[in-house]
Protein backbone atom coordinates (compact mmCIF):
# COMPACT_ATOMS: atom_id res chain seq x y z
CA UNK A 1 0.00 0.00 0.00
CA UNK A 2 2.78 2.46 0.91
CA UNK A 3 4.46 1.81 -2.44
CA UNK A 4 1.24 2.58 -4.29
CA UNK A 5 0.76 5.88 -2.42
CA UNK A 6 4.39 6.85 -3.10
CA UNK A 7 3.94 6.22 -6.82
CA UNK A 8 0.78 8.33 -6.93
CA UNK A 9 2.25 11.27 -4.99
CA UNK A 10 5.66 11.18 -6.66
CA UNK A 11 9.01 12.63 -5.64
CA UNK A 12 10.79 15.88 -6.50
CA UNK A 13 13.19 15.20 -9.40
CA UNK A 14 16.94 15.71 -9.26
CA UNK A 15 18.69 17.95 -11.77
CA UNK A 16 20.03 14.86 -13.52
CA UNK A 17 16.49 13.48 -13.87
CA UNK A 18 15.25 16.79 -15.24
CA UNK A 19 18.08 16.79 -17.81
CA UNK A 20 17.21 13.22 -18.83
CA UNK A 21 13.53 14.14 -19.23
CA UNK A 22 14.51 17.04 -21.49
CA UNK A 23 16.55 14.62 -23.63
CA UNK A 24 13.51 12.35 -23.85
CA UNK A 25 11.37 15.35 -24.82
CA UNK A 26 13.74 16.13 -27.69
CA UNK A 27 13.38 12.56 -29.00
CA UNK A 28 9.60 12.76 -28.63
CA UNK A 29 9.54 16.12 -30.42
CA UNK A 30 11.58 14.87 -33.38
CA UNK A 31 10.28 11.31 -33.77
CA UNK A 32 6.74 11.05 -32.36
CA UNK A 33 5.00 14.34 -31.62
CA UNK A 34 1.89 14.99 -33.75
CA UNK A 35 2.26 11.65 -35.50
CA UNK A 36 -0.41 9.03 -35.82
CA UNK A 37 0.49 5.41 -36.42
CA UNK A 38 -1.67 2.50 -37.54
CA UNK A 39 -0.58 -0.97 -36.43
CA UNK A 40 -2.11 -3.93 -38.28
CA UNK A 41 -2.35 -7.45 -36.89
CA UNK A 42 -4.40 -10.52 -37.76
CA UNK A 43 -7.32 -11.64 -35.60
CA UNK A 44 -6.00 -15.20 -35.61
CA UNK A 45 -3.06 -16.51 -33.60
CA UNK A 46 0.45 -16.63 -35.04
CA UNK A 47 0.22 -20.44 -35.13
CA UNK A 48 -2.90 -20.39 -37.32
CA UNK A 49 -1.49 -17.55 -39.42
CA UNK A 50 1.52 -19.69 -40.33
CA UNK A 51 -0.81 -22.40 -41.68
CA UNK A 52 -2.21 -20.09 -44.36
CA UNK A 53 -0.90 -20.38 -47.89
CA UNK A 54 0.60 -17.36 -49.64
CA UNK A 55 -2.53 -16.95 -51.76
CA UNK A 56 -4.75 -16.93 -48.66
CA UNK A 57 -2.47 -14.39 -46.98
CA UNK A 58 -2.80 -12.12 -50.00
CA UNK A 59 -6.56 -11.88 -49.49
CA UNK A 60 -6.70 -12.15 -45.67
CA UNK A 61 -9.63 -9.98 -44.52
CA UNK A 62 -9.65 -10.52 -40.74
CA UNK A 63 -7.24 -7.70 -39.88
CA UNK A 64 -7.43 -5.46 -36.81
CA UNK A 65 -6.01 -1.95 -36.58
CA UNK A 66 -4.63 -0.08 -33.57
CA UNK A 67 -4.42 3.65 -34.24
CA UNK A 68 -2.26 5.68 -31.84
CA UNK A 69 -1.95 9.48 -31.75
CA UNK A 70 1.06 11.07 -30.04
CA UNK A 71 0.19 14.49 -28.60
CA UNK A 72 1.96 16.85 -26.21
CA UNK A 73 -0.22 15.72 -23.30
CA UNK A 74 0.89 12.10 -23.72
CA UNK A 75 4.57 12.81 -23.09
CA UNK A 76 4.17 13.20 -19.29
CA UNK A 77 3.07 9.61 -18.71
CA UNK A 78 5.74 8.18 -21.03
CA UNK A 79 8.50 10.15 -19.27
CA UNK A 80 7.40 9.15 -15.76
CA UNK A 81 6.07 12.57 -14.70
CA UNK A 82 3.20 12.42 -12.18
CA UNK A 83 0.33 14.09 -13.99
CA UNK A 84 -1.42 15.21 -10.79
CA UNK A 85 1.67 17.19 -9.80
CA UNK A 86 1.33 19.51 -12.82
CA UNK A 87 -0.61 22.69 -11.96
CA UNK A 88 -0.85 24.12 -15.49
CA UNK A 89 -2.39 22.77 -18.74
CA UNK A 90 -0.39 19.80 -20.05
CA UNK A 91 0.27 21.41 -23.44
CA UNK A 92 1.61 24.53 -21.71
CA UNK A 93 3.78 22.37 -19.44
CA UNK A 94 5.25 20.64 -22.50
CA UNK A 95 5.97 23.95 -24.26
CA UNK A 96 7.53 25.42 -21.11
CA UNK A 97 9.78 22.41 -20.64
CA UNK A 98 10.86 22.64 -24.26
CA UNK A 99 11.69 26.34 -23.68
CA UNK A 100 13.61 25.50 -20.45
CA UNK A 101 11.01 27.27 -18.32
CA UNK A 102 10.24 24.28 -16.06
CA UNK A 103 12.24 23.82 -12.85
CA UNK A 104 12.71 21.10 -10.23
CA UNK A 105 9.88 22.20 -7.93
CA UNK A 106 7.34 22.52 -10.77
CA UNK A 107 6.50 18.79 -10.91
CA UNK A 108 7.13 15.35 -9.42
CA UNK A 109 8.25 12.08 -10.90
CA UNK A 110 7.73 8.37 -10.22
CA UNK A 111 10.43 6.02 -8.99
CA UNK A 112 10.60 4.57 -12.52
CA UNK A 113 11.51 7.86 -14.24
CA UNK A 114 15.20 7.03 -14.51
CA UNK A 115 14.43 3.67 -16.12
CA UNK A 116 12.03 5.32 -18.58
CA UNK A 117 14.63 7.92 -19.55
CA UNK A 118 17.18 5.21 -20.35
CA UNK A 119 14.74 3.25 -22.50
CA UNK A 120 13.09 6.26 -24.20
CA UNK A 121 15.47 6.39 -27.22
CA UNK A 122 14.27 2.89 -28.18
CA UNK A 123 10.58 3.84 -28.32
CA UNK A 124 10.51 5.26 -31.90
CA UNK A 125 12.25 2.10 -33.17
CA UNK A 126 9.72 -0.13 -31.36
CA UNK A 127 6.99 1.54 -33.41
CA UNK A 128 8.77 1.07 -36.74
CA UNK A 129 10.14 -2.48 -36.59
CA UNK A 130 9.24 -6.14 -36.07
CA UNK A 131 7.02 -6.53 -33.05
CA UNK A 132 4.06 -8.02 -31.28
CA UNK A 133 0.81 -6.78 -29.71
CA UNK A 134 -1.62 -8.21 -27.18
CA UNK A 135 -3.99 -7.55 -24.30
CA UNK A 136 -2.36 -6.28 -21.11
CA UNK A 137 -2.28 -8.86 -18.28
CA UNK A 138 -2.34 -6.28 -15.42
CA UNK A 139 0.85 -7.65 -13.90
CA UNK A 140 2.11 -4.17 -12.88
CA UNK A 141 0.70 -1.89 -10.17
CA UNK A 142 -0.90 1.41 -11.23
CA UNK A 143 -0.68 0.77 -14.99
CA UNK A 144 -4.05 1.11 -16.67
CA UNK A 145 -3.34 -0.02 -20.22
CA UNK A 146 -5.53 -2.10 -22.55
CA UNK A 147 -2.93 -3.18 -25.10
CA UNK A 148 0.81 -3.82 -24.98
CA UNK A 149 3.08 -3.20 -27.99
CA UNK A 150 6.73 -4.19 -28.11
CA UNK A 151 9.57 -6.20 -29.55
CA UNK A 152 9.56 -9.98 -30.04
CA UNK A 153 12.93 -10.24 -28.29
CA UNK A 154 13.35 -12.25 -25.12
CA UNK A 155 15.26 -9.38 -23.51
CA UNK A 156 14.17 -6.09 -21.94
CA UNK A 157 13.27 -3.42 -24.50
CA UNK A 158 11.00 -0.38 -24.78
CA UNK A 159 7.40 -1.56 -24.37
CA UNK A 160 4.46 0.77 -24.99
CA UNK A 161 1.16 0.50 -23.11
CA UNK A 162 -1.91 2.06 -24.76
CA UNK A 163 -5.47 2.68 -23.59
CA UNK A 164 -8.57 2.56 -25.76
CA UNK A 165 -10.32 5.90 -26.29
CA UNK A 166 -13.97 6.30 -25.35
CA UNK A 167 -15.11 7.30 -28.83
CA UNK A 168 -14.53 3.71 -29.98
CA UNK A 169 -17.68 2.57 -28.16
CA UNK A 170 -19.94 3.55 -31.07
CA UNK A 171 -17.49 2.50 -33.77
CA UNK A 172 -17.71 -0.83 -35.60
CA UNK A 173 -14.77 -0.03 -37.85
CA UNK A 174 -11.87 -2.49 -38.06
CA UNK A 175 -9.48 -0.01 -36.41
CA UNK A 176 -9.74 1.53 -32.95
CA UNK A 177 -8.15 4.63 -31.47
CA UNK A 178 -5.74 4.34 -28.53
CA UNK A 179 -3.75 6.79 -26.42
CA UNK A 180 -0.16 6.05 -25.29
CA UNK A 181 -0.21 5.87 -21.49
CA UNK A 182 2.98 4.19 -20.30
CA UNK A 183 6.52 3.21 -21.28
CA UNK A 184 8.13 0.16 -19.71
CA UNK A 185 11.54 -1.51 -19.75
CA UNK A 186 10.39 -5.12 -19.93
CA UNK A 187 10.19 -8.33 -21.97
CA UNK A 188 7.03 -7.72 -24.03
CA UNK A 189 5.48 -11.17 -23.80
CA UNK A 190 5.66 -11.06 -19.97
CA UNK A 191 3.06 -8.25 -20.03
CA UNK A 192 0.65 -9.85 -22.52
CA UNK A 193 -2.37 -11.91 -21.54
CA UNK A 194 -2.14 -15.57 -22.52
CA UNK A 195 -3.44 -16.45 -26.02
CA UNK A 196 -3.87 -12.79 -27.07
CA UNK A 197 -0.39 -12.19 -28.50
CA UNK A 198 -0.45 -11.31 -32.20
CA UNK A 199 2.27 -10.67 -34.78
CA UNK A 200 2.43 -7.10 -36.13
CA UNK A 201 1.97 -7.34 -39.89
CA UNK A 202 2.41 -3.71 -40.93
CA UNK A 203 2.76 -0.19 -39.50
CA UNK A 204 1.66 3.00 -41.27
CA UNK A 205 2.42 6.58 -40.26
CA UNK A 206 1.01 10.04 -40.95
CA UNK A 207 0.80 13.52 -39.50
CA UNK A 208 -1.97 13.84 -36.91
CA UNK A 209 -3.60 16.53 -39.10
CA UNK A 210 -3.55 14.47 -42.30
CA UNK A 211 -6.57 12.44 -43.35
CA UNK A 212 -4.66 9.63 -45.06
CA UNK A 213 -1.55 7.63 -44.14
CA UNK A 214 1.52 8.75 -46.07
CA UNK A 215 4.15 6.11 -45.17
CA UNK A 216 4.42 2.37 -44.77
CA UNK A 217 7.20 2.31 -42.16
CA UNK A 218 7.21 -1.45 -41.49
CA UNK A 219 5.92 -4.63 -43.12
CA UNK A 220 6.58 -8.15 -41.88
CA UNK A 221 8.60 -10.11 -44.45
CA UNK A 222 6.02 -12.93 -44.49
CA UNK A 223 3.09 -10.55 -45.01
CA UNK A 224 2.48 -10.10 -48.77
CA UNK A 225 2.16 -6.51 -49.99
CA UNK A 226 -0.82 -7.69 -52.09
CA UNK A 227 -2.93 -7.97 -48.93
CA UNK A 228 -2.76 -4.21 -48.40
CA UNK A 229 -4.03 -3.71 -51.95
CA UNK A 230 -6.71 -6.42 -51.73
CA UNK A 231 -8.02 -5.25 -48.34
CA UNK A 232 -10.11 -2.20 -49.31
CA UNK A 233 -10.62 -1.08 -45.70
CA UNK A 234 -6.86 -0.66 -45.37
CA UNK A 235 -6.16 0.57 -48.89
CA UNK A 236 -8.63 3.46 -48.73
CA UNK A 237 -6.81 4.87 -45.67
CA UNK A 238 -3.69 5.55 -47.75
CA UNK A 239 -2.71 8.56 -49.83
CA UNK A 240 -2.75 8.24 -53.60
CA UNK A 241 1.07 8.37 -53.66
CA UNK A 242 1.37 5.51 -51.17
CA UNK A 243 -1.19 3.48 -53.13
CA UNK A 244 0.93 4.03 -56.25
CA UNK A 245 4.08 2.88 -54.43
CA UNK A 246 2.35 -0.30 -53.32
CA UNK A 247 1.09 -1.02 -56.84
CA UNK A 248 4.58 -0.45 -58.21
CA UNK A 249 6.06 -2.83 -55.63
CA UNK A 250 3.50 -5.48 -56.57
CA UNK A 251 4.31 -4.99 -60.25
CA UNK A 252 8.07 -5.21 -59.67
CA UNK A 253 7.68 -8.36 -57.62
CA UNK A 254 5.56 -10.01 -60.28
CA UNK A 255 8.23 -9.21 -62.87
CA UNK A 256 10.93 -10.71 -60.65
CA UNK A 257 8.84 -13.85 -60.16
CA UNK A 258 8.33 -14.18 -63.92
CA UNK A 259 11.96 -13.56 -64.85
CA UNK A 260 13.42 -16.76 -63.33
CA UNK A 261 10.68 -18.71 -65.12
CA UNK A 262 11.47 -17.01 -68.43
CA UNK A 263 15.19 -17.54 -67.89
CA UNK A 264 14.58 -21.23 -67.20
CA UNK A 265 12.57 -21.62 -70.40
CA UNK A 266 15.31 -19.85 -72.36
CA UNK A 267 17.97 -22.09 -70.79
CA UNK A 268 15.96 -25.22 -71.69
CA UNK A 269 15.66 -24.03 -75.31
CA UNK A 270 19.38 -23.22 -75.45
CA UNK A 271 20.33 -26.63 -74.07
CA UNK A 272 18.04 -28.37 -76.55
CA UNK A 273 19.62 -26.34 -79.36
CA UNK A 274 23.14 -27.33 -78.24
CA UNK A 275 22.08 -30.97 -77.95
CA UNK A 276 20.60 -30.81 -81.41
CA UNK A 277 23.88 -29.45 -82.86
CA UNK A 278 25.88 -32.19 -81.13
CA UNK A 279 23.49 -34.91 -82.19
CA UNK A 280 23.45 -33.86 -85.88
CA UNK A 281 27.00 -35.11 -86.75
CA UNK A 282 26.33 -38.30 -84.80
CA UNK A 283 23.11 -38.93 -86.72
CA UNK A 284 24.88 -38.30 -90.04
CA UNK A 285 27.69 -40.68 -89.04
CA UNK A 286 25.20 -43.41 -88.04
CA UNK A 287 23.37 -42.87 -91.30
CA UNK A 288 26.58 -43.37 -93.36
CA UNK A 289 27.42 -46.53 -91.45
CA UNK A 290 23.93 -47.95 -92.12
CA UNK A 291 24.27 -47.11 -95.84
CA UNK A 292 27.61 -48.93 -96.14
CA UNK A 293 26.20 -51.93 -94.32
CA UNK A 294 23.28 -52.14 -96.76
CA UNK A 295 25.65 -51.92 -99.75
CA UNK A 296 27.60 -54.91 -98.47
Amino acid sequence: MNKSVKEQEGIVPTQEQLDDIKKALKIYEEKLLNKEILILHAEMSDKNLKKLSLENLKTLKKINGIEIAFEKKNFMHLAGIIRKSIKIPLNTFYDNMKANKIFLNDFKVSEFTEKKSLIFPQLPLTLRSIGTVGDYNYSKINIEADKIIGSTRKTNTAVLGVREKQENIVSNFFKKMYAPVTLLDEITENLIKSNTQRKILAIFEKSINDKFYTNLVYKHKEYPIENIYNNKEIYKLLTFDLQEKILLEISDREKKELKPKENTEEKVKAVEKIKSKKEKPRREKRSRIRSKTKER
